[in-house]
C-alpha cells in the first residue's frame, strides 16, 4: 500500500455512516458491499497510520537529548479518543471482534464520558456478547438503553437480553425482553416469527407446557410460517408430546410424537436433531429396529452430536452388546467431554462388567464441571469405599470383558460395528448383515480404506489382554506379547491420525483425553467375581436403573440445550462473515472469530490497550507521516446532536420554559432522568475500603430496652434509629400496651376466617443453610413456590405443625436417641417443604378496624399515616407499602434478602408466640452484595435469594444478628439489606414509613434510577411523590429542599420538551387532568413512571399507557395514540415557583440534639426535646387521609 494514503470525499462520507447501529443489516462481504468493505478497510489502514505516528512521536518526546524540536513537532497533533470508536464500528462490522474489542476498552479509559455515545456502548456490548461474556454484554446494552431510551436499535437489544436472561433460567426478565421486542415496528434482524418462537420456547422451558403449545400451534395456522422454523416447532411439539404427561396416555403421547417428528423431518430431512429425538421415542416404546435406523440417519445429517451416539450406546446396552456400547459411548465423550449422560452410562456399563475403577473414572468424569448428581455422589462414595475394604486381587486366567478407559479412548470402531446392517438381531440384539461405509458411523471412524496389516482383530486383544494378566509367562509368551503390544502402539498411533485427520475435515475440534485418573493397567482386585450382564433392567448393587433411569440419564442434554443452539445459530447469522481473500484493494482482514470462549475474549482484553492495532506497523519506525495533512477524525457527516438546556434550580418556572423552548429536538429524544445532566448511569456502589475484624464482622446489634410509654414516644427514639442500619426495641408492645392478641391466629380466625393468605412453599432448613433441591450443595438461590390460601386453611396447617413437632420431641425424648442419630436420620430423609403466608393485606378497615386503631398507640414517626412520613403524600394506597400487612409463620419460614421498595424504611412488631432471627447488612455494602449474588447467579433486585454466611465473612461484609421476640419492634432504616426466619410459630405484622430526611430521599431517589437502568418497576413513583411533597410539606433541610426541588425541575424540563415535541409534529393533545385517588401511571412496556403526558391506545379492549420512547417504538408518528395531558403547565409552574425552603429549624437538627442514648445497647429514661414537626399546608392530614396533587 502508498505510504500518501488519502480518503476520498465519497470514502469519507461512506466511512462516517458506518458504526455498530448497521450490524447484523449490512453484511460487507456481499459482492453489493464491495465499495463499502474496501472503504472501511482502507479506513481501517489509515487510522493506525494515524496512531502510530502519533505513537512514534510520543515516543520521541520521551527520548533525552531531543531538545525543543520535538515538542514543536508533538503540537497541533492530537488524536480525538473518537478516533478508537471508529475504529470499533469497522473491525466490528468486517467481524475482526479481537480488534473490535481493543479498540472499544482504549476509548472506554480514555475517555471519561463514554457513556454518552449509545452507539458505542451497543458495539461494545456485540463484542462481549460475542465472545459470551454476558454479564458485562448485559450491563452495556442496559447503560446503551438507559442513556437513550429511543435507541434505533432497542429491539436488537432487547432481543439479546432476552436470550441471555432464557439462558439464566430468568423466565420472567426474558419474557419481558422478547415482549418488548415483538412490540417494536423497527427493523431487526429477527422475524416476528422467530421471535414468537423465542417465545414460545420460553414458556415451555420453564414448564408452561399448555401454553407453548397453543403459541405454537397458532404459529403452525399461519400458512406464510418458513419451512425451516415450521420444522422446528413441530419438532419440539413433538418432543413435549414425548416427554410431559399432562398430555395424555403415554402410548397416546407417543405416537402424537413420533407424527410429528416424522413431520418436521418432512419438512427439514436434514435435520439431524429431529431424526434423534424420533430416535428416542422409537427407544421408549421398544422400537429397537426403528430407533436405531433413526439414531444411524441422525449420525448421517449431523456426525457431531454426542447425544445421538450416548442414545445409540443406550441400545447396545440393553441389548446385551457391552463393547459396541463402549464404543458408542466413547464417542460420545470424545465429542463433548462434559457429557454427563454418557459418563453415566458408560459407569454403569463398566460396573455390569465388574470393572470398578472403570466405572468410579466415569463417574467422576459425569461430575465434574457440573452441579452435584446426588445419585452419582452417593455411588462414587460407595465405589470408593468397597474398593479400599476389598481384599488383595486374585489371579486368574479370566480375562476382562471390557477394556479400560484409556484404552478404549484410542481403540479404533472395530468392523462388527462399522459394518452391521440397520436391523436387531432375533435374539434381541443388533446383528451385522450388509457392509456400511465407516465414514457414516461418525466422526470417530477413519477415512474409507484398507486396514493396515498391524491392526489388531478381536481375537488378538483378547489375547493380549489376557497375556497382560498373566503374573508369570514362559519366553514363548513374553514373545507374543511383545509383538502383540507393538502392533497395538501402532494401531494406536494411526487411529490417532486418521481421527485427527478427519476432524480437521469436518472442521471439528480434537479430541481431549478424558479427565478422569484412568488406571494404566487392567485391574484385577475384581477378577474373581461373576460379572452381570447388561439387559433392559440393569440392577447395580446400591443403584437401580430401570429402562426409564436409564433413558432419562441421557435427557438432561437434549432439548434443554435447544436455545443455546439457537444462540449461537442467531450470532452465525447477523455476524459477517470474513472472506480470507484479499479484496480489490490488496487489503486482507483479520479472519473472524468463529467460536469464542473465556480465552479469547481474555487474550482480546489483554491487548486492549492499542498496541494490538499499532504491532505490525510499528516494526517499520522510519514510517514518518506529514501530521499537518492527516485529519484526526473521519465524521465528517453532520448528525443531529443532542444539546440538553442548561438549567438549574435558582431558576424560576417561567425561565425553565423558554430554556427549554430554545432546544427542540426533532428526534424525539429526551431524557427522562431525573438525575444530574452529566451524572454517568447508576451503578452499585464500591464496598466500603476500611478493613473490618472479625469481631467487627458480627457487630452488636443496637438495641433500646423501653419501659413505658414516655420512653416510646422520645424523640431520641426517633433519632437511635435513624442513626444506625437496624435497630431492635425491646418491650414496646408492654410499654404501650399495645393488644397484641388483636393479631393472633385465633382472633383473625374468628373475625375473617376467609380472608386470602398468599402462601410460599419452602425447604424447611436451618437458618445458616440454603441447599438447593437435591440437598446435596449449598446455594444463594432460594426455593419458593406461590400459592393462595385462607386464614382458616393456614390456622390449621399451623395447629397441624405445632402438633406435628411436639410428638416428634416426645419420640425422641422417649426413644433416648442422641442428637447424631437425629442429624443421621435427616441427612437421609429428602428436603422437608413449609408453607409461609408471607402477605395478609390488612388494608381492609371494615374488616380490620379494630386492629387499625389500635396500631394508633404507636409513636407518631412510625405510624402508618403520619405528617413525617414521605408515603403518606403519595395519595394513593401501596399494598404492603403504605398500608399494613400481617405474614402468618412456622418453624423454617423465612423472608428472603432483600432492600425495601426504592429503600424506604419498614417497621416489623412480632406479634408471638415464637421468635424470629433476623440478619442485616448496611445500606453502604449492598454493591458488593449485588457483586456476590451476579456470581451466585441470582438476581438482586427481583430474585429470591439466602446468603451464605460463610461468603459473607470471606468477603468481610459485616452482618447484624439477632432475635426479635413477641412484643419487639424491628426498624430497618434506608437501604439495609435484612433477612429473617421464623425460630417458631409466630405472627408478624410490618409497613414502610419514609421519614423526612434527605438520605430517605437520596437513597429512594438512587434506587428509583437503578430499577429504571435494570429494567425493574419501581413500587413507589417519586416523580409524582416529588410533587405532592412540593405541594403538600414545608421543607426546612436544605440539603432535602435542594433534591426536591432538581427532580421538579428534571421533570417539568421533560415535559415542556414533550409538549414542544409534540407541536412539532403537529399531533394533538387533549387535556385529562386526574383524580383525588388516581394511582401514578407506568409504561405499560417499560415498566418506568409516565408523567404529565400520556400516550394512551387500546390493547386486548383495554386502554394502556406508554411512555414516548415505547410509544415511537410501536408507531413511529404515534399513530393509533390518544395523547393526554394531566396537568395544565401552568399548574406545574405555580408549584415550582412556590416550593421554597422553609426558614424553621430542619429535622436534621435532631443530630445536634442531647442524646439519651450512649453506646449501642441503652436502657434509660428519654427526656423529651421540643424540636419541630414538618409543617403540612392547610392541614390536609387532619381532614384527609390523602392529599394528592
Amino acid at each position: 500500500m502508498e505510504d500518501n494514503l488519502t480518503l476520498t470525499i465519497n470514502e469519507l462520507q461512506i466511512v462516517a455512516e458506518l458504526d455498530s447501529r448497521l450490524f447484523g443489516f449490512l453484511k460487507l462481504n456481499d459482492e453489493v458491499n464491495a465499495v463499502k468493505k474496501a472503504a472501511a478497510n482502507k479506513a481501517i489502514l489509515y487510522l493506525e497510520r494515524v496512531l502510530v505516528q502519533a505513537n512514534i512521536q510520543e515516543r520521541k518526546k520521551k527520548r533525552p537529548n531531543d531538545g525543543n524540536n520535538n515538542e514543536k513537532s508533538r503540537s497541533g497533533f492530537n488524536v480525538e479518543p473518537k478516533t478508537f470508536v471508529k475504529l470499533g464500528h469497522l473491525h466490528l462490522l468486517l467481524g475482526n471482534y479481537t480488534k473490535a474489542l481493543s479498540a472499544y476498552q482504549k476509548y472506554f479509559r480514555i475517555s471519561k464520558h463514554h457513556w454518552r455515545d449509545s452507539a458505542f456502548m451497543y458495539g461494545l456490548g456485540l463484542v462481549y456478547y460475542h465472545f459470551n461474556a454476558f454479564q458485562w454484554a448485559t450491563k452495556a446494552f442496559l447503560q446503551a438503553l438507559y442513556i437513550d431510551p429511543g435507541f434505533s436499535r432497542a429491539n436488537e437489544i432487547h432481543l439479546r437480553l432476552g436470550i441471555i436472561a432464557k439462558m439464566k433460567n430468568d423466565f420472567d426478565t426474558s419474557l419481558k425482553h422478547f415482549h418488548m421486542a415483538r412490540h417494536d415496528s423497527s427493523v431487526c434482524t429477527f422475524t416476528p416469527f422467530e421471535i414468537q418462537f423465542h417465545i414460545a420456547h420460553l414458556y415451555e422451558a420453564c414448564g408452561r407446557h399448555m401454553e407453548a403449545k397453543a403459541k405454537y400451534d397458532v404459529m403452525l395456522a399461519d400458512h406464510s410460517l418458513p419451512l425451516q422454523l415450521r420444522a422446528d416447532i413441530l419438532r419440539q411439539i413433538g418432543w413435549m408430546f414425548h416427554s410431559v404427561e399432562e398430555f395424555g396416555e403415554k402410548s397416546q403421547r407417543v405416537e402424537q410424537a413420533v407424527f410429528h417428528l416424522q413431520k418436521s423431518i418432512e419438512a427439514d430431512p436434514k435435520s439431524g436433531q429431529s431424526l434423534y429425538l424420533l430416535g428416542r421415542c422409537y427407544a421408549s416404546i421398544g422400537k429397537v429396529h426403528d430407533a436405531f435406523i433413526a439414531y444411524r440417519n441422525s449420525v448421517d445429517k449431523s456426525e457431531s452430536n454426542a447425544d445421538t451416539w450416548c442414545s445409540i450406546g443406550v441400545l447396545y446396552q440393553q441389548q446385551n452388546q457391552p463393547m459396541d456400547a463402549l464404543q458408542a459411548y466413547i464417542c460420545a465423550v470424545q465429542l463433548d467431554k462434559d457429557h454427563s449422560a454418557a459418563w453415566t452410562n458408560l459407569g454403569i456399563l463398566y460396573e455390569s462388567q465388574s470393572q470398578p475403577h472403570d466405572a468410579l473414572a466415569c463417574y467422576t468424569n459425569a461430575t465434574r464441571n457440573k452441579a452435584s448428581i446426588p445419585t452419582l455422589s452417593q455411588r462414587i462414595k460407595y465405589l470408593k469405599t468397597q474398593m479400599a475394604s476389598a481384599p488383595p486381587p486374585v489371579t486368574t486366567n479370566k480375562p476382562r470383558q471390557l477394556p479400560s478407559v484409556e484404552e478404549a479412548w484410542n481403540l479404533p470402531i472395530s468392523n462388527e460395528m462399522t459394518n452391521r446392517q440397520n436391523q436387531p438381531r432375533q435374539t434381541g440384539g443388533i446383528r451385522a448383515a450388509q457392509p456400511v461405509k465407516k465414514e457414516e458411523v461418525g466422526p470417530s471412524a477413519p477415512p474409507t480404506q484398507q486396514r493396515p496389516h498391524f491392526y489388531l482383530t478381536q481375537q488378538q486383544l483378547q489375547t493380549l489382554q489376557y497375556l497382560q494378566n498373566q503374573p508369570a509367562l514362559t519366553a514363548q509368551q513374553q514373545n507374543v506379547l511383545q509383538q502383540l503390544q507393538h502392533q497395538f502402539r501402532l494401531m494406536q498411533q494411526h487411529q490417532q491420525q486418521m481421527r485427527l485427520q478427519v476432524m480437521r475435515l469436518q472442521g471439528l475440534p480434537a479430541p481431549v483425553q478424558p479427565q478422569g485418573q484412568f488406571p494404566s493397567q487392567p485391574s484385577t482386585s475384581h477378577a474373581g467375581g461373576t460379572p452381570s450382564s447388561s439387559s433392559s433392567n440393569t440392577e447395580i448393587d446400591g443403584l437401580n436403573v430401570s429402562d426409564k433411569e436409564l433413558e432419562s440419564l441421557i435427557s438432561q442434554q437434549d432439548i434443554g440445550s435447544f436455545a443455546e443452539s439457537l444462540l449461537k445459530q442467531f450470532q452465525e447469522q447477523i455476524g459477517d462473515s470474513v472472506d480470507e481473500k484479499q479484496d480489490s484493494d490488496g487489503i486482507k482482514p483479520e479472519s473472524m472469530d468463529t467460536k469464542p470462549d473465556a480465552s479469547d475474549l481474555l487474550s482480546a482484553m489483554g491487548k486492549s490497550d492499542g498496541k494490538d492495532l499499532l504491532e505490525e506497523s510499528m516494526k517499520n519506525e522510519l514510517m514518518d507521516l506529514d501530521h499537518l495533512d492527516i485529519p484526526t477524525t473521519v465524521d465528517k457527516v453532520v448528525h443531529e446532536t443532542y444539546n440538553p438546556p442548561e438549567l438549574h434550580i435558582k431558576l424560576t418556572a417561567e425561565e425553565v420554559v423558554d430554556a427549554c423552548n430554545k432546544c427542540l429536538t426533532k428526534s424525539g429524544r429526551i431524557s427522562g432522568s431525573v438525575l444530574e445532566e452529566d451524572a454517568p448511569p447508576p451503578s452499585p456502589p464500591e464496598r466500603p475500603s476500611a478493613r473490618l475484624s472479625k469481631e467487627q464482622l458480627l457487630p452488636p446489634t443496637p438495641s433500646v430496652y423501653l419501659e413505658n410509654k414516655k420512653d416510646a414516644c422520645s424523640p431520641q427514639l426517633q433519632e437511635f434509629c435513624l442513626q444506625h442500619p437496624i435497630t431492635v426495641v425491646r418491650g414496646i408492645a408492654a410499654a404501650l400496651k399495645l393488644d397484641l392478641g388483636l393479631f393472633s391466629t385465633k382472633q383473625l380466625l374468628e373475625t375473617q376466617p376467609e380472608h386470602p393468605v398468599h402462601i410460599k412453599t419452602q425447604f424447611k432448613q436451618e437458618s445458616d443453610e440454603n441447599w438447593d433441591v437435591s440437598g446435596q450443595q449449598q446455594v444463594w438461590n432460594c426455593f419458593s413456590k406461590p400459592s393462595i390460601t385462607t386464614i382458616s386453611a393456614y390456622a390449621q396447617y399451623q395447629v397441624a405443625t405445632f402438633q406435628e413437632s411436639f410428638q416428634l420431641e416426645q419420640e425422641k425424648t422417649s426413644s433416648h436417641r442422641n442428637e447424631d442419630e437425629v442429624q443421621g436420620r435427616r441427612k437421609k430423609k429428602p428436603m422437608l417443604t413449609l408453607k409461609h403466608g408471607h402477605y395478609i393485606d390488612l388494608s381492609y378497615e371494615h374488616r380490620f378496624r379494630q386492629q387499625l386503631q389500635e396500631m394508633a398507640k404507636l409513636p407518631h414517626w412510625t405510624r402508618v399515616v403520619s405528617a413525617g412520613n414521605m408515603l403518606s403524600h403519595l395519595g394513593y394506597q401501596m399494598l404492603g407499602i403504605n398500608t399494613v400487612k400481617m405474614s402468618m409463620k412456622v418453624p423454617g419460614a423465612r423472608t428472603t434478602a432483600h432492600q425495601e421498595k426504592n429503600n424506604f424504611c419498614t417497621i416489623n412488631i412480632n406479634i408471638g408466640p415464637g421468635d424470629c432471627e433476623w440478619f442485616g447488612v448496611p445500606e453502604e455494602y449492598w454493591g458488593a452484595l449485588h457483586e456476590l449474588c451476579d456470581k451466585n447467579g441470582v438476581n438482586y433486585l427481583d430474585g429470591s435469594w439466602w446468603p451464605n454466611m460463610k461468603d459473607l465473612m470471606d468477603a468481610e461484609i459485616p452482618v447484624y444478628r439477632f432475635l426479635q421476640r413477641p412484643g419487639d419492634l424491628v426498624w430497618v432504616n434506608s437501604g439495609c439489606i435484612h433477612w429473617m426466619q421464623a425460630a417458631g410459630w409466630s405472627n408478624n405484622i410490618e409497613w414502610n414509613v419514609g421519614p423526612l430526611t434527605f438520605k430517605q430521599y437520596s437513597l429512594a431517589l438512587e434506587r428509583y434510577e437503578w430499577n429504571k437502568l435494570q429494567g425493574t418497576k419501581s413500587a413507589v413513583a417519586m416523580v409524582y411523590l416529588s410533587w405532592n411533597l412540593a405541594k403538600n410539606v414545608r421543607v426546612s433541610e436544605p440539603k432535602l429542599f435542594e433534591a426536591i426541588k432538581h427532580t421538579l425541575l428534571r421533570t417539568l424540563r421533560q415535559v415542556v420538551l414533550i409538549l414542544d415535541y409534540l407541536k412539532y409534529k403537529g399531533l394533538e393533545v387533549k387535556f385529562h387532568g386526574r383524580n383525588r385517588s388516581e394511582p401514578a401511571h407506568y409504561c405499560i412496556q417499560c415498566e418506568i413512571e409516565v408523567f404529565g403526558v400520556l400516550f394512551v391506545r387500546e390493547q386486548d379492549k383495554k386502554y394502556v399507557v406508554y411512555c414516548l420512547d415505547c410509544a415511537r417504538r410501536h408507531n413511529h408518528e404515534l399513530r393509533g395514540f390518544v395523547i393526554l395531558e394531566e396537568y395544565h403547565l401552568k399548574e406545574l409552574k405555580d408549584v415550582y415557583n412556590n416550593f421554597k425552603l422553609s426558614s424553621q429549624n430542619p429535622l436534621s437538627n435532631l443530630n445536634s440534639a442531647q442524646r439519651s442514648y450512649q453506646g449501642t445497647h441503652a436502657q434509660a429514661t428519654l427526656t423529651p426535646i421540643c424540636r419541630p414537626q414538618p409543617t403540612i399546608t392547610n392541614n390536609s392530614m387532619i381532614t384527609n387521609r390523602y392529599r394528592s396533587f
